[in-house]
């Protein structure tokens, strides 16, 4: 059930077919049909009337999903918006019992939401730790604010002279709030010229294959090229003031743009909104 569920959920005109499939299974006890239902009823609040029926319907199941274990539901709880800062906090601490490193930047910018700098610096500084370098800017910003300069410079110069062209946009935007223009100039140079190899490599090669993409996965690496050139550049300042998933959010919305006339694009959310939470149904 399922299956044919999330089968159905992918085909245009053919929600109120799979959300009778998901509906059975999910009050079956299916975690995965739960979550599964979940995002069905995320896209029917964003493309469809009744709105807030379908978000409120939304958060219950995915809440659901999470206490009976299914570890994306536990992930996706974490991060959503509308929600209580406990609960959030309760999902994240779960996610990152259960492995996964991401919670521990979900962490640090709850702490900053809540306006605790050092539980925010504690969480970037262990997400570094583990491999997460890309909140470096966020945590050099952090320390901006906390009157710590030098730390802020030492926090992202390691890496942009190791070579690092998104370290490399860090450190310009850190310099730039200490007044040193000029340096700053020359690392933003660095940044944009590493960012275009990149794309460039990114690119399909002409003549590599006789095969030609369909015209929708054409017109999705064209925009995403033109994102990658334009409009990065202006994400990446917001970067270093907010949350390093910020280009991913500009991609997805490119995407959903993309499928505006067509079939929604079911594999990015929106920021959520949601309804409270009741402790007593967590799991102990």
């Amino acid at each position: 059930m399922t299956a044919l569920g999330k089968h159905l959920h992918r085909s245009s005109g053919r929600w109120d077919r799979a959300e009778r499939w998901l509906v059975a299974a999910a009050e079956a006890g299916d975690p995965e049909a739960m979550y599964c239902l979940s995002k069905l009823y995320w896209d029917r609040a964003v493309w469809g009337p009744n709105g807030e029926a379908y978000r409120a319907g939304s958060v219950d199941w995915c809440r659901r999903a999470a206490q009976a274990g299914w570890f994306e539901a536990v992930q996706h709880m974490g991060i959503k918006r509308g929600i209580s800062a406990k609960e959030r906090e309760f999902w994240l601490r779960r996610a990152l019992e259960s492995g996964d490193r991401s919670a521990m930047t979900g962490l640090a910018r709850l702490a900053t939401e809540r306006e605790r700098p050092d539980e925010a610096e504690h969480w970037y500084r262990m997400a570094i730790d583990h491999g997460l370098s890309s909140v470096r800017g966020v945590l050099a910003f952090l320390l901006l604010d906390q009157g710590r300069p030098s730390e802020a410079e030492e926090c992202v110069r390691r890496e942009a002279e190791a070579g690092s062209w998104e370290a490399a946009g860090h450190l310009a935007a850190v310099l730039r709030e200490l007044g040193r223009t000029q340096e700053a100039a020359t690392w933003q140079e660095k940044c944009d010229a590493g960012r275009a190899r990149d794309t460039e490599r990114q690119m399909p090669e002409s003549g590599a294959s006789d095969r030609q993409a369909p015209p929708g996965d054409f017109v999705t690496v064209a925009v995403t090229a033109l994102v990658t050139t334009a409009v990065v550049p202006f994400i990446q300042a917001l970067v270093s003031k907010a949350a390093e998933d910020s280009y991913g959010q500009a991609r997805d919305l490119v995407r959903r743009i993309l499928h505006r006339n067509g079939e929604p694009d079911t594999t990015a959310e929106p920021v959520e909104e949601s309804v409270g939470w009741c402790p007593a149904t967590a799991p102990a």
